[in-house]
């Protein structure tokens, strides 16, 4: 009988565990972002609490071996992008090494961006990475500054 209780306790922790790591915390950049209050300026570089040098919109329809010739870096993190427009695929990127990865369906992460066409990537320098924000029912859209 105690081993059954000690298995039931060590399951239902297991599974705690599980929830809680899936779900995004309130310090992580994806949660700031759909957080943002509405402003006719934002610098992304301040709202990132690590060092990147570029960041890299991905278009749909590229797969890994693509992705990875245009950026010249090979990497674990980097993943084929056969999604359709309605994905976000975000590379953050410092000294030619993936420092933070985006990605996701829009409607669920709580934001979106509008950075205007662009072939395969669009890389911007973090002084290039102003937007203004639009907060509307719950849902922020950051459009590049151009």
């Amino acid at each position: 009988m105690r081993k059954k209780s000690i298995r039931i306790i060590a399951t239902v922790i297991i599974i705690m565990l599980t929830i809680s790591g899936c779900s995004k915390s309130e310090n992580s950049l994806e949660h700031k972002l759909a957080k943002q209050e509405q402003t006719t300026q934002l610098r992304l570089d301040n709202t990132t609490t690590f060092r990147w040098d570029s960041l890299c919109f991905i278009a749909p329809y590229m797969s890994k071996e693509e992705i990875e010739k245009e950026l010249s870096i090979k990497s674990e993190i980097i993943e084929d992008n056969y999604y359709d427009e309605s994905i976000i695929y975000i590379l953050f990127i410092c000294d030619n090494k993936i420092v933070y990865k985006i990605t996701g369906n829009p409607a669920n992460l709580g934001f979106d961006f509008d950075i205007g066409k662009y072939q395969k990537i669009k890389k911007l320098s973090p002084d290039e990475c102003v937007f203004s924000v639009i907060n509307q029912n719950d849902f922020v859209t950051y459009k590049l500054k151009e």
